[in-house]
């Protein structure tokens, strides 16, 4: 087993140094890697084929959750793709860039706060696949940079997938094993991910508050016209608009368990398609066939990394050296958590450390063992920012689809730095709740930190320096 387990793990480090280096087709890469990882597990450990359809498509055991992640993307992106035709991404953005005038801030903060709420009720996969292509369409009439607004609500997809219990898988599967009620989650967790936005937010506003300005003569031109103008075929508007927002209802009113919002989302784009009278080929043959392709990769990958056992073997670990501590290994399961989502599927990583989270806490009050689970939710969630790969990808093809591709390494530095200080924030609030002197300590060396960052980044001697290199750069190009 371990030379397979080694191999594995070559493969994983590899494809996530080249996804990070921008060396290399993330389609091309991941069916390679998800192939490596079956010809190693089929002629080393002799496992037959079977096993790598329940890595691709799931199984009973996990409720065939790949199946249906990928049957939900089809399905919604169906819908997406009518709606826009239609005109009524262009009809909505043109309602809000009217009313935010020529104050970006503002709408940065209606579109953040949008993304937020929509991914607090629904999965993170439909909320992106509805509001990127809106925030394009609303960038692309100002004719300014959507690569600020895009990232930005990236990254809160995750925060508002913490709101409530049933805001994401993670939660609802630590909910499950852990007794936690959704009022009690709510309070708990969801009151957090409020405040971690608002700061969030307000982070934003300050790295990008000089690339975020709209040209007056735009919003002069825009003002003179009307909403109306965008809808391109008022009896499709009619139709999409319709459905979409039937499906949006029944995500949030049908609970999972009776009926999947996988199954939701095809029946509403298989209505749409007949009522419509769109051309089915055209329509199928716009949507993104290389994202799914890519998520059947990473499902391999994946799933061959959880087969090695080192997953479980993490966990063990965990309870090893957090010892009779509750705040190490509180902050243990945020940090571990965190870094792992970030490139690795966080079921599986919920799944393995829920368990572990039962066996560590043996022995403390009922509040503490509480304590670890909501720490498990806020790092399966937010960690997934740390890197540009897992939901995040789905950004980036959506962005690239629409031309207007995201870089790569502009991503991994801005969903590094917020990841973290996210996560910092919520060691700062663990350690005041559980042992006030190292909530001292980790706030003073929080604080520490940005003052010297900032002085750093606003330094003049810095800056000029930053601007000569600039400047140097684009004389030799």
């Amino acid at each position: 087993m371990w030379i397979s387990t080694a191999i594995i793990i070559t493969i994983f480090i590899a494809i996530v140094t080249l996804l990070m280096l921008d060396k290399a087709n993330r389609i091309l890469l991941s069916i390679s890697g998800a192939l490596l990882c079956f010809f190693t597990l089929t002629f080393i450990e002799k496992e037959d084929y079977s096993l790598f359809v329940g890595f691709i498509f799931g199984t009973p055991a996990d409720g065939f959750v790949n199946t249906h992640s990928l049957i939900l993307i089809f399905g919604i992106s169906i819908i997406v793709q009518i709606c826009h035709k239609a005109g009524l991404f262009s009809y909505i953005s043109l309602r809000l860039i009217l009313g935010t005038a020529n104050r970006p801030n503002m709408l940065l903060f209606i579109l953040c706060t949008i993304t937020v709420l929509i991914s607090a009720v629904i999965n993170n996969i439909l909320t992106v696949m509805i509001i990127i292509p809106l925030t394009i369409t609303v960038t692309r009439i100002l004719n300014i940079d959507p690569e600020p607004f895009i990232i930005t609500q990236a990254v809160l997809v995750n925060i508002g997938g913490t709101f409530f219990a049933i805001s994401s898988i993670p939660n609802i599967l630590i909910t499950g094993a852990s007794g936690i009620g959704f009022n009690e989650f709510f309070v708990n967790v969801g009151f957090i991910s409020i405040l971690c936005y608002l700061l969030t937010v307000g982070l934003f506003y300050i790295i990008y508050r000089k690339s975020m300005k709209i040209p007056t003569e735009n919003i002069n031109i825009l003002k003179e016209l009307s909403p109306s103008i965008m809808i391109t075929n008022k009896s499709l508007l009619m139709k999409s608009s319709l459905i979409l927002g039937i499906v949006f209802i029944l995500f949030i009113s049908i609970p999972s368990t009776m009926l999947s919002p996988d199954v939701i989302a095809l029946s509403g784009a298989m209505i749409l398609l007949i009522i419509s009278w769109e051309d089915v080929d055209r329509i199928i043959s716009e949507i993104d066939m290389g994202l799914l392709l890519y998520l059947m990769g990473i499902f391999v990958i994946a799933g061959s990394i959880e087969y090695t056992n080192i997953l479980q073997n993490l966990g063990g670990l965990l309870g090893r050296l957090s010892g009779d501590n509750i705040l190490i290994a509180i902050l243990a399961i945020l940090w571990i958590s965190g870094i792992l989502s970030a490139t690795i599927d966080n079921i599986p990583i919920t799944k393995v450390l829920i368990p572990a989270i039962s066996s560590i806490t043996i022995g403390y009050p009922e509040n503490y063992r509480k304590l670890a689970y909501y720490s498990l939710a806020i790092g399966a969630n937010w960690g997934d920012n740390f890197t540009p790969m897992g939901d995040n990808i789905l950004v980036m093809n959506i962005a690239s689809k629409n031309k207007r591709p995201i870089r790569i390494k502009e991503f991994w530095r801005i969903g590094f730095i917020t990841t973290f200080y996210q996560l910092c924030m919520i060691t700062i609030f663990y350690g005041f709740l559980l042992n006030w002197i190292f909530g001292i300590v980790a706030l003073v060396v929080f604080l520490l930190g940005c003052t010297a960052l900032i002085l750093i980044k606003f330094n003049p001697h810095i800056l000029k320096k930053y601007k000569i290199r600039q400047e140097k750069k684009k004389l030799k190009i």
